[in-house]
């Protein structure tokens, strides 16, 4: 990019692709410090992590993604830590965005114990909340439904648990795991 009578030249061309889940944001290169002073590689690093923060569907960080550095050019008057930046952000973006990411979302794993005679409700309930059936069995003289279920769709269980049973059951819930979210969900957060 030109600006005035000095311009900035950086070029960086990288590889971006999933990482296995949970493994979170590694870089790496294959670039030696004959190609690119260390401060043009610190700085492509850096730039890349806070591009993989911010994301490219509304804003939502990436997660458990891996980026390689393959190749960079740079100019003696003209390359800057500045212009290694802006270039390392602008490919991670374009990259993300060929990627085709999506949504994830907290998925809760739901314990309801309930007499036998609202198993049924309860089941229901459950399903209609986007909820996936995970076991029943007998606890004592009750059963113990258990589930997964979106925590967006847990919002409001209490009281809607309380009028299916009269008050006779209980629920407890704990994260689960993150899973992609519909393209109902994801249209709605996206503004579609």
């Amino acid at each position: 990019k030109q600006t005035g009578v000095a311009g900035e030249f950086a070029v960086v061309q990288l590889e971006v692709w999933p990482g296995h889940r949970g493994s979170g944001f590694r870089f790496e290169s294959n670039l030696g410090e004959t190609v690119l002073p260390k401060e043009f590689l610190s700085a492509i690093e850096k730039s890349c992590a806070e591009s993989v923060e911010s994301g490219t569907l509304a804003g939502f960080p990436v997660a458990d993604v891996q980026v390689r550095l393959v190749g960079a050019e740079c100019r003696d008057e003209e390359s800057t830590e500045r212009s290694f930046v802006v270039a390392a952000a602008m490919a991670v973006s374009d990259g993300l965005r060929q990627a085709g990411p999506v949504i994830l979302e907290p998925v809760m794993k739901v314990e309801v114990v309930t007499p036998e005679e609202y198993r049924g409700a309860i089941q229901g309930g459950l399903n209609s909340r986007r909820g996936q059936i995970t076991g029943i069995e007998m606890r004592g003289n009750a059963q113990l439904v258990s589930a997964d279920v979106a925590l967006a769709e847990m919002f409001g269980y209490v009281g809607a648990l309380r009028s299916m049973t009269q008050g006779r059951a209980s629920y407890t819930m704990q994260f689960s795991h993150y899973d992609e979210a519909p393209s109902a969900v994801l249209n709605k957060i996206l503004g579609l």
